[in-house]
């Protein structure tokens, strides 16, 4: 009984790959991936303390949008937006991203 298990086990396709199967069927692969990378970028902001007011808010176009509230933070954007894509890249790389926009609020 056990050996029969451990064949299941060993047939049955790993959680990575099901889901996006399930998410490509439902139509929504692309909304979560941009929701990804959203978040990944959004954390790599606090984590190298871009500044206060530099949020990512969206991903389409293979084009990530940065919102920021002050132009010596978008500056910092501009400047660190390479090491941002390097970033997102290696964390998504099936995610194709050409370049980041900022955006003043």
């Amino acid at each position: 009984m056990y050996l029969i298990y451990l064949t299941y086990l060993i047939k049955m396709d790993r959680l990575s790959t099901l889901m996006p199967k399930s998410l490509k069927k439902l139509g929504i692969s692309n909304e979560v991936s941009a929701s990804q990378v959203v978040n990944a970028a959004n954390k790599w902001i606090q984590e190298e303390k871009i500044g206060e007011g530099v949020t990512a808010t969206k991903f389409s176009n293979y084009i990530l949008t940065v919102s920021t509230s002050s132009s010596s933070e978008a500056q910092e954007c501009y400047m660190r937006s390479q090491e941002l894509i390097d970033h997102i890249r290696n964390e998504y790389p099936q995610v194709k991203i050409k370049k980041v926009q900022n955006i003043r609020n």
